[in-house]
């Protein structure tokens, strides 16, 4: 802001002393706000944040690491198409957070002579006798597969079958690949309603933990982990047969309240998921940063905001030789010594149960 030789305080701009015709122009510009990104273990997220203007939106590329895919991408009102992540319209700082999960490994078999597996590098042999170029006597052959390293045999017009997994290109065993059974899924047995802790405020959004807790089994013993989901995608939870799952949300102050659903659904080792259960829905709602009220010390004792002491003797209800003391709940502090005083006391949402004299203070 410039003119009229004047300065700026604040959002005032104030001239100097006028002596003729001026003009005071004012520019703007665009508020910008970060936007970072985070990776869980299993893939990255690129660039780690950009600068982004008021109202417009940014992407990420998402890319899991070999062997893994994407899981979840969320955060900043965004979606993901392919491994391109795009925010929503930006109006304050945010995070988006990405998650990957491990694919299951494949695997591949092969029925052969042990002579076309040495051609394929599956096998390898030695002899423990004498050789002689070609000629060789006074031993046998010794026939291992590749990278398991496990005598097989020891003639090399044997028909073999042996595979390889995945998740351990190069090493080779006897056999055709492993029949996975896991006839009875794994089950949620119990899940409790989702506990909501406010955490704070900031830009324009209000910032929540919500805590689910509940049990899982599975009767083939092999019960791998519990995700929970919300909206889109899941997130693994903490522990498997009694587990607790930690979601963070952020929602714009002016969305709330509203309401929401948790999903909770175990996975066993082999992959497999069981049913999914709805946890009992919750309700996310703006709590006023502070609350206050007017009242007759003697409502205030009846509503649990004070406490009081004789400081005399008293024989049933009968009380001489001493003063009430009236005291704040939490704070401890000594307000009055008249029920029948009219007091204001206050409570921050950062501390519940703790009473303090007065009208909330100005924001």
């Amino acid at each position: 802001v410039t003119g009229c030789n004047g300065s700026l305080s604040g959002n005032t701009y104030t001239t100097g002393a006028i002596t003729g015709d001026c003009t005071v122009q004012a520019n703007f510009s665009k508020n910008s706000y970060i936007v970072t990104a985070n990776a869980g273990s299993g893939g990255s997220i690129s660039p780690s944040s950009r600068a982004v203007n008021h109202g417009s939106s940014t992407s990420f590329t998402v890319t899991p690491n070999s062997g893994y895919s994407i899981d979840v991408v969320s955060g900043c009102g965004g979606s993901l198409s392919g491994s391109t992540y795009t925010t929503g319209s930006i109006t304050a700082g945010c995070t988006v957070t990405a998650t990957f999960k491990e694919n299951a490994a494949s695997c591949i078999d092969y029925e052969t002579d042990l002579e076309e597996h040495l051609a394929n590098d599956r096998v390898w042999s030695e002899y423990t006798g004498t050789c002689w170029g070609t000629f060789c006597y006074g031993g046998q052959w010794n026939i291992y597969t590749k990278g398991s390293d496990i005598l097989i045999s020891h003639n090399g017009k044997e028909i073999h079958s042996l595979y390889e997994k995945s998740d351990k290109p190069g090493y080779w065993y006897p056999g055709e690949c492993p029949v996975i059974i896991d006839p009875v899924p794994p089950v949620i047995d119990s899940v409790d309603t989702p506990v909501v802790t406010r955490v704070k405020e900031e830009n324009g959004y209000v910032y929540f933990n919500v805590t689910v807790q509940g049990t899982a089994s599975d009767a083939n013993g092999d019960l791998k982990e519990v995700r929970i989901g919300y909206g889109m995608g899941s997130i693994p939870c903490s522990g498997s047969e009694s587990f607790t799952c930690l979601v963070e949300i952020n929602i714009a102050k002016t969305d709330l309240p509203t309401q929401a659903s948790f999903f909770v659904a175990p996975v066993d080792e082999a992959g497999n998921w069981g049913d999914t259960v709805e946890a009992p829905s919750v309700t996310f709602e703006d709590v006023p940063s502070c609350v206050d009220f007017t009242e007759t010390l003697n409502e205030h004792l009846a509503d649990d905001r004070i406490w009081s002491e004789y400081t005399g003797t008293c024989w049933g209800t009968f009380c001489y030789g001493g003063v009430w003391n009236i005291y704040t709940k939490g704070s401890n502090i000594l307000i009055g010594h008249d029920g029948y005083e009219t007091h204001t006391l206050h409570e921050l949402a950062s501390e519940p149960g703790t009473w303090y004299p007065g009208a909330c203070p100005a924001q």
